[in-house]
Order: C-alpha cells, then structure tokens, then sequence
C-alpha cells in the first residue's frame, strides 16, 4: 500500500510541477515578446477587454497576419488604427472599442472558428479581412482552435508558438 501511495503521490507531484513550470515559461515568454507579438492570455493581440459596457459598440477584426499586423507593432496594425479613429469619435454615453483577433498564419478558412471562440466578447460587428495569399493555396489551419488548453480554459499557451517559430 504505502508503495502504491508513494509512486500515485510522486506521479501527481510530478504532473503539478511540470504545469506549474510550463505556466512560468510561457508567462516569461509572453513578457519577453510582448512587444512585438503583443498576444496577451486570451490569445489575441492587445489588451484584454473585460465585459462590454454600456454604451459600447465592439468590433472584431479577424483574419491572418494582415489583420494581425505581422511584422509592425500592435499600435501600428490596421484594427488599432481603427480604434484610434474610433477614439476621436467618442461620447461619454456612446463609443467603439476594437479588438485585433487577427493570427499569422490564418487563412480564410479559420474566420468562424476565431468568431466561435470568441463569441464570449459579444461583438456588435465582425471585419474579415484576409489577404491574397489564401487565394493561391487555401490555408486550413486554425491555431488556436487547435490548441486543446485554449478549447478547455480559453488560455493560449505562447510556448508551442515560440517553440514552432524558433
């Protein structure tokens, strides 16, 4: 008994610690590269927006990496320029905010999964913006709807990304 109860502690230990340290990368690795992949926990890019509020307009802006805005950082993607514009149009009891649910190396394809997914942030309306590059070769992935930790928690893990680009 104590033999079995030792090695059921040890494989329960082992399984905590190794999530817990996996949580701890993947935490330092979202500072490291927050500003230039701007992904914050809920695996789009910006600052996470709580509940809507009331008075609020939400628009999503969803495709690939020109939606995203690869390669600028996020203030200088397409759905915080918009946001920006958005801003100078604001009243106390009425504005828009705008959330970048863009991912590089999303095509077409993925666009209901990404609104599926974050259905939760009850967007008034929904921008598609893909680029030309799906018409060459369609692109059939959906990162993050892939991703079993994001299915069950709605946490995406950075380290699979970072690991996949280096």
């Amino acid at each position: 008994r104590k033999r079995v109860a030792f090695a059921a502690i040890t494989a329960v230990l082992s399984l905590v610690l190794t999530v817990v340290a996996l949580g701890v990368v993947d935490e330092l690795l979202r500072r490291h590269y927050a500003a230039s992949l701007g992904l914050n926990r809920w695996g789009y890019r910006g600052p996470v927006v709580g509940r809507k509020q009331p008075g609020e307009r939400r628009v999503v802006v969803v495709g690939g990496s020109t939606a995203f805005g690869f390669g600028v950082s996020t203030e200088e993607s397409l759905p915080e320029h918009l946001d920006r514009r958005f801003e100078a149009l604001r009243s106390p009891d009425r504005w828009v905010n705008v959330v970048n649910l863009g991912y590089p190396s999303e095509g077409a394809w993925s666009l209901h999964f990404t609104l599926d997914d974050y259905a939760y942030l009850d967007y008034d309306v929904a921008i598609l913006y893909a680029g030309y590059n799906d018409l060459r070769r369609p692109n059939m992935r959906a990162f993050r709807h892939d991703s079993p930790v994001f299915r069950a928690t709605g946490y995406l893990p950075i380290l699979p990304l970072v690991l996949g680009e280096k």
